[in-house]
């Protein structure tokens, strides 16, 4: 129970510093509620309501709604208790030391956490979407101008939290005989690097699924579509140099074929400001 209490007295720089850097400025009572690791605007809490009691143990950063809901006394609902914030605040701390916070999301539950960089892509990346993974489509009469298999690339996103880059492919077969991808490359001349597509992590939601394997295989007069992943190294993984990065998709198939598609990579973020870059 909150004391009663209420001279207030001045937290010291050093222990108003400290909750500050662990708490990075993020909500303890966001976080456990919403998975949120959004930096906040907020105040130093004191959590047994004694305004007087500076120690360490007794301050959480709080942001300014819960806050001043963590310090009404309204009998109309339960309020949290001073147990109940500082054990969120200790898994807060956690995290933060784990810099899980520039990761934009946080393990603490499926229904809970956010990851706004990869809705953001699945909002605008999302142009054909399916309700099956394969589809039938037409075949096609064989000729020089008309491959049997297809591929197509979307606008690529680059998100800032996972320096990784995701990419959503089509490919077709309107051939008789079924093929399937071995190797993809991402290639970018102008920074001198080629990339390998990994699984992406488990916490994160793609704009459409993964693929179960990179070794995609396609049936005859078949239509598929799913996720690339690349986690960005040497340069890309300081940031995206510049908007757009212009790079090549590579796939090479069992039977030999080489499919090459140039891309454009663009920040998530760009990308929901200005959707009509997406394709």
């Amino acid at each position: 129970m909150k004391s009663k209490h209420l001279a207030r007295r001045k937290v010291s720089a050093a222990i108003e510093n400290a909750v500050l850097a662990k708490s990075a400025r993020r909500c303890a009572l966001c976080f456990h509620l919403n998975g949120d690791l959004e930096e906040k605007i907020g105040q130093i809490a004191h959590l047994d309501g004694n305004r007087a009691n500076c120690l360490e143990n007794n301050l959480a950063f709080l942001c300014l709604p819960h806050h001043s809901i963590f310090d009404s006394t309204t009998k109309q609902h339960k309020n949290y208790t001073t147990t109940e914030v500082k054990n969120y605040r200790s898994r807060l701390y956690k995290a933060i030391a784990k810099n899980e916070h520039f990761l934009g999301r946080s393990n603490v539950g499926a229904e809970g956490v956010e990851l706004k960089t990869l809705r953001v892509l699945a909002d605008v990346l999302r142009k054909r979407p399916a309700k099956r993974s394969r589809r039938r489509v037409g075949a096609r009469t064989p000729s020089a101008e008309a491959p049997a298999f297809e591929m197509t690339v979307h606008t690529g996103g680059y998100s800032e939290d996972y320096r990784a880059i995701v990419l959503v492919v089509d490919l077709a077969n309107r051939g008789s005989s079924a093929d399937q991808v071995v190797e993809w490359t991402l290639q970018f001349e102008s920074l001198d690097l080629a990339l390998s597509p990994s699984a992406a992590p488990a916490n994160i939601v793609t704009p459409v699924p993964q693929w179960s394997s990179l070794l995609v295989r396609i049936g005859p007069s078949e239509f598929t579509q799913g996720t690339l992943f690349f986690k960005a190294a040497g340069k890309l993984a300081e940031g995206l140099p510049q908007e757009p990065l212009v790079g090549t998709l590579g796939a090479k198939t069992l039977y030999g074929k080489r499919l090459l598609r140039k891309v454009k990579i663009y920040r998530l973020l760009t990308l929901k400001e200005h959707p009509e870059l997406a394709h």
